[in-house]
């Protein structure tokens, strides 16, 4: 066989295998093709794809053209305008339009002839082109027509094929959505869960720092260090989960605008995340042009816009500081009390707790020194309390419940939040009386010491928390009334001599 003939074997070869590499790719594609058509037909759906395949959209109406995507952040991925503004979008509406594509199914199909007139349909001038780009790259193009049928449905084609649906549905109400209706009218984008401290800025240099504890608590760092007000924070985190804004008031305001407009602001929110990530919000409040009344503005400043929000918005940040902290002033468990130092009116009384079978008013607590070491557990209906220098004696049972229930239960009435208090202003300094408890170790549990009286019926205390919290707190005079006074108070006969 000479040189040409085995180049031009060669060649016939390589072209039937080219061919038959063609002809397998053509019916690979037809193949698949006309399974999807056919579990269309079975199914009289109008699209077969999953809603979990798309990453973007095109969404085409009289409102104008709208693009999305997915786009990941942090540990989640959300969906965001990225034309003809960057915003995010409105993750219901977003829902509502996948639901709509996965659940519409066709009750009529007109093919041939009875399809090539698309002005019937009103599908030469669509009310809605949708264009889906999936992850594996296809794309899909969904037209509605501008015509409804008689019972109120829709016409549908999909992929430049030449078939027209008729849906069993309405599908144009979910799909006929514009900017204003995707983009997102939520102020803030994250979970308010996710907020591990808020940062508050008021007018006349007010701030308030709240921090959120491990054990999911909250602490307020200023102006006072000090327990937070629960119910005062969970208010702050609903307002921001659910607060949204009436309309964009500044598409892109100008640098120059925003600081005429937030000269003064009424509040400024910084707010830190999980994951180390921040955000920071800044409120005002300015007349409308329109008819004079004032409006709510804020804008995060990691955006370039202006909304306008309900006047009522930020009621939950407008508090006084005390509102914001707890007033409950000393949390302790009255079963793990080990011992109390009682500086009364008859000077001081020091108890010891006696547990079980060791509560025997024989055992003379006068030679007890030191902290009597019993374990942290409930009071048992065998424990005494017994007094140093009272031998013999033991408190009455019912007289140490009300007193630990009382002090369990105190509140404050107002704070001072000076950083550094003179304890002479409040006279505490010489504390009139003083209670503290202490436990098995012989660290103080709580302490509360009485100062002067700050007028209708209320007094100046010092409270100082197991975790040393110190807090200096108007309280109410009726409320240390029940707390003892003398140790005749407690059970305690007074010793005599002869």
């Amino acid at each position: 066989m000479d040189q040409q003939t085995r180049h031009l074997l060669t060649l016939v070869f390589t072209s039937a295998a080219l061919l038959i590499l063609a002809l397998v790719a053509i019916h690979g594609i037809f193949f698949r093709d006309t399974v999807e058509e056919a579990i269309q037909e079975a199914g009289h759906e109008v699209f077969h794809f999953s809603r979990q395949d798309v990453r973007s959209f095109m969404l085409d109406t009289k409102s104008g053209r709208v693009i999305a995507q997915l786009t990941a952040e942090q540990t989640m991925s959300v969906w965001k305008i990225v034309s003809p503004v960057e915003d995010y979008c409105d993750p219901a509406v977003v829902a509502l339009l996948a639901d709509a594509l996965e659940k519409v199914r066709w009750q009529e199909k007109f093919t041939g002839s009875d399809a090539s007139d698309l002005r019937k349909f009103g599908l030469d001038k669509p009310a809605v082109t949708l264009v889906l780009r999936l992850e594996s790259g296809e794309e899909h193009t969904i037209k509605i027509g501008s015509l409804p049928a008689l019972d109120g449905t829709d016409y549908v084609m999909t992929d430049g094929q030449k078939a027209v649906f008729k849906t069993e549905t309405p599908l144009r109400f979910a799909l006929e959505k514009g900017l204003a209706d995707l983009r997102s009218r939520l102020l803030i984008s994250f979970a308010a869960d996710t907020v591990e401290v808020i940062h508050m800025f008021g007018r006349k240099g007010l701030q308030i720092h709240l921090r959120k504890t491990p054990d999911k608590t909250w602490n307020m760092g200023k102006p006072a260090v000090a327990h937070a007000n629960i119910e005062a924070v969970r208010e702050l985190l609903e307002m921001l989960d659910s607060a949204k804004f009436t309309r964009v008031a500044f598409e892109r305001i100008s640098p120059e605008r925003f600081r005429e407009l937030f000269a003064d602001p009424l509040l400024r929110l910084k707010l830190s995340l999980k994951g180390f990530r921040h955000t920071e919000l800044v409120f005002t409040e300015a007349p409308d042009a329109a008819d004079g009344t004032h409006m709510l503005y804020a804008r995060r400043l990691d955006q370039i816009r202006v909304v306008e929000l309900p006047a009522d918005l930020l009621k939950p940040f407008l508090k006084s500081p005390d509102e914001f902290r707890d007033r409950t002033l000393l949390r302790f468990k009255a079963g793990n009390v080990a011992a109390m130092e009682l500086g009364l009116d008859d000077g001081m009384l020091e108890l010891r707790r006696l547990a079980g079978e060791d509560a025997s008013p024989a055992l003379d607590p006068g030679l007890l020194k030191g902290v009597i070491k019993t374990p942290d557990r409930k009071e048992a209906p065998g424990d005494s309390w017994l007094a140093k220098g009272l031998p013999g004696q033991s408190a009455d049972k019912a007289a140490i419940h009300g007193f630990l229930d009382a002090l369990a239960s105190l509140r404050a009435q107002s704070f001072t939040n000076q950083t550094m208090p003179n304890l002479k202003d409040f006279g505490l300094d010489k504390p009139k009386r003083s209670w503290v408890l202490r436990g098995s170790t012989g660290g103080a549990m709580a302490s509360l010491f009485q100062g002067m009286d700050a007028g209708a019926g209320s007094i100046w205390i010092r409270a100082v928390d197991g975790d040393g919290t110190v807090q200096i707190a108007v309280v109410s005079a009726d409320a240390l009334n029940a707390l003892p006074k003398m140790s005749t108070d407690l059970g305690f006969r007074p010793v005599t001599t002869r």
